[in-house]
């Protein structure tokens, strides 16, 4: 017994390690400029009540409340407090999925998948971005975890586990129920547990969303009127290509040539096809094929299905929906190498992830970019309000009385309301730089600013 002692402690402190190393990685690029859906999650966060929350969220998202719930009591006057719920899931999604493949797999497995999810570039960008892909993700491979042990050691509490996940998971984004039914389907094919079980507490988060879809219609009916329907091709080869490859590799070492993407895509469905039958055929394989592989596979083909079905370009076939699949590919890869015959093949392994970790973070420190809005400051200094289409120049121009107007040129406007002084401060986004009385000032970093001195 006591010979064990060392072992864990060694696990524990290894797991220490790449967490600790997945957060100095998430924390540079953390404070780099809002996006402008970042900056749509910072309106909704930033309400002043329920009833304006409730209001900007059906006006400008398509997407459930937790994330902009999780901003509502904390400061958002920078950067990094407007992405802390991403970045916690993002982090907290390493030891999770250490955790869910320890139940399958062994320690050394599990380690690796830990630090494959630690150094995963899509990953770590999707922590340090203020939108509900990392929470969706993070509850995902709690369901994921969950589902584990109960296709193991059999015991029904982990049902609620299950619960905590999905809801966390489905409460985050829409599409995450695409992942989650067939990881259920994978507990039905492997009969871990009664069907009629499965499906009832499988079933369960879902009947949370009954008291929420008057809010759910509300958000529809403004689709098109006060913000814009997600538009995105369908399913195809190419489209498949474009959005796995960055998956996998990185946006950053994602080929230009959509020739060299195609032998990257081609790698990648090798490389898993090849995960997927070797974890097949270890002696506790049948379990982690299906739970992650079938997982996998599932997931893909219902995102496939979901954007052919969906109205003429609005499906959700893109990298951002498929950051789920993140997770299953890692815990499927470090199951594969595990099982290679040879004694360098995990060390080398960990060693390549290592090195991505190193490049990652040297990569994300160089691009520690921030758009200087000091000139868009400058040209409206002096008016009562500034008017803009974008939510990005709100966020950094709060204390010249920002507000959001027109985005995407919806709706009338409130300009012939405003007393002068006044700047419209645009960006060329959606309908472009609205006209109307006054002067262009300045163009500064893509805004277009007019100052209205008097009527």
């Amino acid at each position: 017994m006591t010979s064990i002692v060392p072992i864990i402690s060694d696990r524990r402190v290894a797991l220490a390690a790449i967490v600790l190393l997945g957060v100095v990685i998430r924390a540079v690029g953390a404070g780099v400029n809002l996006s402008g859906d970042e900056a749509y999650s910072w309106l909704v966060g930033s309400a002043g009540s329920p009833g304006q929350f409730l209001d900007r969220l059906a006006r400008f998202e398509n997407t459930p409340p937790l994330f902009y719930l999780l901003l509502t009591p904390v400061p958002l006057d920078d950067e990094a407090w407007v992405r802390w719920p991403s970045l916690l899931a993002g982090v907290a999604a390493v030891p999770v999925l250490y955790a869910a493949v320890g139940v399958l797999f062994n320690g050394r497995t599990a380690l690796l998948a830990a630090l494959g999810m630690a150094v995963a570039p899509l990953a770590v960008g999707y922590s340090t971005y203020s939108r509900g892909f990392s929470m969706a993700t993070l509850g995902v491979v709690v369901a994921v975890w969950a589902c584990a042990h109960l296709a193991t050691d059999g015991r029904r509490r982990w049902w609620w586990v299950y619960v905590v996940g999905a809801l966390l998971a489905l409460w985050s984004e829409y599409y995450a129920l695409l992942y989650l039914a067939p990881l259920l389907g994978a507990l039905i094919v492997l009969r871990a547990r009664p069907w009629l079980e499965t499906v009832s507490f499988g079933a369960a988060p879902l009947l949370t969303f009954l008291p929420w879809l008057g809010q759910l219609s509300r958000s529809l009916d403004l689709a098109g009127k006060t913000k814009q329907a997600p538009s995105f091709p369908g399913p195809s080869f190419d489209t498949a290509r474009d959005a796995v490859v960055p998956l996998f590799f990185g946006s950053s070492t994602t080929a230009h040539s959509a020739t060299l993407r195609s032998a990257q895509f081609l790698l990648v469905l090798t490389l898993i096809a090849a995960a997927a039958l070797l974890v097949r055929r270890r002696p506790d394989g049948r379990r982690p094929a299906w739970l992650f592989g079938g997982t996998l596979f599932g997931a893909f083909v219902l995102l496939g299905v979901a954007a052919l079905v969906a109205p003429s370009r609005t499906g959700i076939f893109d990298v951002r929906y498929m950051n789920g699949l993140i997770p299953l590919y890692v815990a499927l890869l470090a199951g594969a190498v595990d099982a290679l015959p040879w004694r360098v093949a995990l060390p080398a392994a960990g060693a390549v992830l290592l090195a991505t970790g190193a490049a990652l973070l040297v990569h994300r420190y160089g691009a520690e970019e921030r758009t200087n809005y000091r000139g868009v400051e400058h040209a409206t200094r002096g008016a009562r309000t500034v008017l803009t289409n974008a939510a990005t120049v709100a966020y950094y121009l709060q204390d010249h009385d920002a507000r959001l107007d027109r985005p995407f040129g919806s709706g009338p406007g409130i300009e012939s309301a405003t007393r002068p002084p006044y700047a419209v401060a645009d960006t060329r986004e959606g309908q472009g730089v609205r006209r109307g009385p006054g002067r262009i000032v300045a163009q500064v970093d893509g805004v277009v600013v007019r100052f209205v001195a008097r009527r």
